[in-house]
């Protein structure tokens, strides 16, 4: 959630509304320093800092920020006073963190930054000259990702020994949740594409003389076929056998493969197919298209050449 980008927008978003309201709190500060504490007593004294959140769990995309308040015993310094925290964050470091928009509801932020050390991540926040408290609303947006709650803990550590700790308000824990976009998705369908080919191989012919081909069909199904009634799927023994007496009974051995082809489908679109079932297919009920390729191998019809025809059949409906 956190990270130096992240950081580099809080700070320069908040740089310009908080600018005047630096330098109109230095003359009051070093004004009190001079008629309360002799100049001894204020080198050495260092403010007790803690923290406090409000509110501690938001929404991805709610337009409700975090807003992070810091409380000091005593004026910030000249020069202001930089705090440093400790960073725990279950999301692995992902920036899905914003202060835009957030601006008015932080006050005498100076300037924030991000750091690493020994592999700890530190988020330093820098406090306003003479600010005695000071806070910084971050935003988180909605990245669309189903990620469960992600866990943010800040720990106020030392910081060159410039302030002490209040321990009873040492760190702080946001929670930020998905979007309930993301939580409760549209459940989402699934579109089938169904299709099934089989082959017949060396199958000898008695067309244009003695031939041999391999034949292979294949056919893509209806939507939602098998739904509810898985016998919808047809089995492809009875079809293969159709093709083999088509061919065996084809009263013109003298056509085109390519007719010979073309009307093989159509026979099978629009014939009923015997079964042993007690049934008989019906397949342009149950096909989108069929298509039906014949190889005929080199030597056949004492033709040394392999050739090929390949036939699609669409069922359609008539009007």
């Amino acid at each position: 959630m956190f990270n130096q980008q992240n950081a580099n927008v809080i700070a320069e978003s908040l740089y310009n509304s908080n600018s005047n309201l630096i330098s109109s709190q230095r003359v009051p500060f070093e004004e009190l320093s001079c008629k309360f504490y002799r100049s001894s007593e204020i080198i050495d004294r260092k403010p007790q800092v803690g923290v406090t959140l409000s509110p501690a769990t938001v929404v991805e995309g709610s337009g409700i920020p975090l807003v992070y308040s810091f409380n000091l015993s005593e004026p910030a310094p000249k020069g202001g006073l930089q705090l440093k925290f400790l960073v725990g964050d279950t999301d692995g470091g992902e920036d899905d963190a914003s202060a835009v928009g957030f601006e008015s509801q932080s006050s005498n932020i100076k300037d924030i930054s991000f750091a690493v050390e020994n592999g700890s991540a530190f988020f330093l926040v820098g406090i306003a000259e003479g600010a005695e408290n000071a806070s910084f609303a971050v935003g988180a947006y909605e990245d669309n990702v189903a990620e469960g709650s992600e866990t943010v803990v800040f720990s106020l550590v030392d910081n060159k020994n410039s302030y002490t700790i209040d321990t009873k308000n040492s760190f702080v824990i946001a929670t930020i949740k998905d979007a309930e976009s993301v939580i409760s998705p549209t459940p989402k369908t699934i579109d089938f594409d169904e299709s099934w080919s089989f082959k017949i191989d060396d199958y000898a012919i008695e067309h244009q003389g003695k031939a041999v081909i391999d034949i292979d069909v294949s056919y893509d199904y209806i939507d939602g076929i098998g739904v509810p009634d898985p016998l919808q799927y047809p089995d492809f023994v009875p079809i293969s056998n159709y093709v083999k007496n088509f061919l065996v009974n084809y009263p013109n051995e003298t056509d085109f493969w390519e007719i010979l082809n073309k009307n093989l489908v159509k026979s099978l679109l629009t014939e009923p197919i015997p079964t042993p079932y007690g049934i008989d297919y019906k397949l342009a009920d149950v096909l989108d298209s069929l298509t039906v390729k014949i190889d005929v191998e080199s030597g056949s019809s004492n033709i040394n050449i392999p050739r090929s025809s390949t036939v699609t059949g669409r069922p359609q409906e008539t009007t």
